[in-house]
């Protein structure tokens, strides 16, 4: 969901894009005398429930079926270890390097 407040909904996109914080704050239109303030401001502005939600929305949005989550390591994990197949291992120890 789209939040109403475009600043807010401005904030959200560019922290997801730069993860960077104040610049984040300050390139949604808020007004901060220097970056020290704008970072507490955009910290202030993390804890609000909306923006939480957005953001976690955002990240969903991202999330592919295609890279094993931890659960499914865990099932390759334990297939591993009843398998013993030398492959398979240095695959998966390829894969937690990530």
């Amino acid at each position: 969901m789209v939040l109403t407040n475009q600043r807010y909904e401005t904030f959200c996109q560019r922290l997801f894009i730069t993860g960077d914080q104040p610049q984040s704050y300050l390139d949604a239109g808020f007004e901060c005398k220097d970056l020290l303030v704008a970072s507490a401001a955009a910290t202030r502005l993390l804890k609000d429930v909306k923006i939480q939600e957005r953001m976690a929305e955002l990240n969903k949005a991202i999330a592919t079926p295609l890279i094993a989550d931890v659960q499914e390591r865990k099932e390759i994990l334990t297939t591993i270890a009843r398998d013993k197949s030398p492959e398979r291992t240095r695959a998966i120890q390829e894969l937690n390097k990530l």
